[in-house]
């Protein structure tokens, strides 16, 4: 089978592993289409229809562990690792017999059946990991702060469960490749892609709303040794990163109907740090929802829920970077591979540009070699600073070297650098290009 107007073999540019068994050859000329679904918010799914090798439709048995590997031509990148769960029949005079084999991400194994539990003194990302390993799955956690006397479970599956105590935190949960993955929202480590509308891009539907979006977010816990109210609080200026837009969606809010805020009460709040980074979470997840839609793109692998990708040349009030909250891949002969986008963004406007400046704190550098700042800090058009954001730094010798600023936005300056000047590159407001992830990147 052939995708139409590419002259591309449809069987080069996917690969279906079953139990660890490679049967992309077992199935050549056989499969009609794959469909791929990754989502934030919901199980991920795939679905394989294909023809029968006989009357028989356990071609794939329910239960089988699935790798689905999808590209064009020039490389093969894992689209999912899923479970099998169900087979269907289709019989038609006009398409005559096709198999559909269904299935979802090992997530599913935590939504079977409800429990009523308790655990003690543990942390959140503890009570996850351990959810995890009974299910038999592998888990990525980012550790969260406090001790709870008590996490109770009542009457939820698994699945709720550990999805309601990352809301609970301001964190999310999902399935990657081969785990679950726990952890804060949006951070600047996350694979960063781009896209040009003028060439990669098919269409895009983008929705700016402030409709769910507040000035500010407090949370509010208690603590029992001293007897008083903790509060954590968060504005506009802790919305992180921006995502290249001048104003995000809390600001926007604020300008628009004056201040409002939205009180989240927690149960177990040990530390003031803790609250305030809480607060923090929270209002970051409300301002993802200033901008969302949908953008479809020619296919590639590399596009993973919960990585950041740059878009360019669409529009001036659009244009920087979004939140890759669900994905969709589908491969059939008539249109080949496409990949549909599920986007979120957090800010809208022009994007400005960020500006670097340096903290001298011993002489500053001339030419008779006195001695060099000791470092500089990379800041917002606002002057907050980029805190643990990875930058690329060119000496004056023209060898280029990676950095990273920490909490306040500072970086050393490099030896190297000693007498001479710096160009500094910051990957969020650089795109660097779309490259697919395939066995041989790995």
């Amino acid at each position: 089978m052939t995708s139409e107007g590419r002259g591309e073999d449809l069987v080069s540019q996917y690969a279906i592993h079953v139990d660890g068994e490679d049967r992309t050859s077992a199935l050549r000329g056989r499969v009609i289409s794959i469909a791929v679904r990754e989502d934030l918010d919901l199980l991920g799914w795939f679905e394989i229809l294909l023809t029968p090798e006989d009357e028989s439709i356990q071609t794939i048995p329910p239960g089988s562990r699935i790798e689905i590997w999808l590209g064009h031509g020039g490389g093969l990148g894992l689209a999912t690792i899923g479970e099998v769960t169900g087979i269907q029949l289709e019989k038609g005079r006009r398409t005559g017999t096709r198999i559909r084999i269904r299935g979802l991400d090992p997530l599913h194994r935590l939504a079977r059946g409800r429990r009523t539990r308790s655990f003690r003194d543990s942390r959140t990302s503890d009570v996850v990991a351990e959810v995890a390993r009974e299910r038999g799955l592998r888990a990525e956690v980012q550790e969260t702060a406090s001790v709870h006397p008590s996490l109770l479970q009542a009457n939820e599956s698994d699945y709720a469960f550990i999805r309601r105590l990352a809301a609970s935190v301001g964190f999310e949960i999902f399935w990657r490749d081969d785990r679950i993955v726990f952890r804060s929202p949006v951070s600047d480590e996350d694979v960063r892609l781009s896209l040009s509308g003028a060439r990669q891009i098919e269409s895009v539907r983008l929705d700016l709303s402030t409709a769910r979006q507040v000035g500010s977010v407090e949370v509010r816990g208690w603590d029992p040794r001293t007897k008083e109210a903790i509060v954590g609080t968060a504005g506009p200026r802790d919305v992180y990163p921006r995502m290249g837009g001048k104003r995000s969606g809390p600001e926007m809010s604020h300008q628009a109907t004056g201040p409002s805020v939205r009180v989240y009460a927690h149960e177990s709040i040990s530390h003031q740090e803790e609250a305030d980074e809480i607060a923090r979470r929270m209002l970051c997840r409300i301002a993802l929802e200033t901008v969302g839609g949908e953008i479809r793109v020619a296919g590639d692998p590399a596009l993973r829920v919960g990585r950041l990708l740059e878009i360019n040349d669409v529009d001036e009030e659009f244009d920087g970077t979004f939140y890759l909250a669900g994905v969709t891949h589908t491969m059939d002969a008539r249109r080949g591979y496409r990949s549909l986008l599920r986007v979120r963004r957090n800010s809208a406007g022009p994007r400005p540009e960020a500006t670097v400046r340096e903290v001298v704190s011993g002489k500053p550098m001339s030419e008779d070699a006195t001695p060099a700042p000791s470092e500089f800090r990379v800041l917002d058009p606002s002057g907050k600073p980029l805190a643990d954001r990875l930058i690329f730094l060119t000496l004056p010798d023209g060898r280029r070297i990676e950095g990273r600023t920490d909490g306040r936005g500072a970086v050393a300056w490099p030896a190297e650098a000693a007498s001479g000047s710096l160009e500094v590159e910051i990957p969020s407001l650089r795109p660097s290009p779309l490259s697919p992830v395939g066995p041989e990147s790995e």
